[in-house]
């Protein structure tokens, strides 16, 4: 909801993980608007992308590494703010972090930024920050498995972050049409 004046303005910040990137670029290739819409949002700091989920995509997919190129604004650097959030979800959540991995692990960057993002006071604007993510929910077993990983959205559940799947922006610039 958007009101003018004193009020605050609601608007949605979305931070974007790679699996819903890679979706996007499966389903979504032959949809240029789609890809526009995903800029626009970007040009107006809607859409983020952690510099990590970058390097991961640069080692998968070169439809989205070129429209990463274009569209730079949106890759966010990690700051010191991010590197203690990610420290703190490390160790609330060890095995959310898989420390013997070869390649980047993007996923905890994710959550760092969107809740980097979730308590920065932006001036007029309340923002709702969505996780943009492919990944289930996966709630732990019940005989406390030690090889039990969490996944993206488990993790927003803890730290009170919404998530959803690139559909769902799909769906929202479709009504916008």
């Amino acid at each position: 909801m958007l009101t003018a004046g004193n009020k605050k303005i609601y608007e949605n910040l979305y931070v974007c993980d790679t699996s819903s990137l890679v979706e996007a670029s499966i389903w979504y290739k032959r949809i240029p608007g789609f890809w526009n819409f995903l800029s626009e949002l970007g040009d107006n700091n809607k859409l983020f992308i952690p510099k990590m989920v970058s390097i991961e995509i640069k080692k998968k997919d070169d439809f989205i590494k070129n429209w990463l190129e274009k569209n730079n604004k949106i890759i966010k650097e990690i700051d010191e703010s991010q590197q203690k959030i990610f420290n703190q979800i490390k160790d609330e959540n060890p095995n959310f972090i898989d420390l013997n991995r070869q390649d980047p692990n993007a996923d905890p960057w994710v959550i760092a930024l969107a809740y980097k993002l979730s308590k920065s006071p932006r001036i007029d604007i309340e923002a709702k920050v969505v996780v943009l993510t492919e990944e289930s929910l996966n709630e732990p077993p019940q005989n406390n498995d030690p090889n039990w990983r969490p996944k993206i959205p488990y993790v927003c559940k803890k730290y009170k972050l919404q998530w959803k799947s690139i559909k769902y922006l799909l769906d929202l610039e479709n009504k916008t049409i």
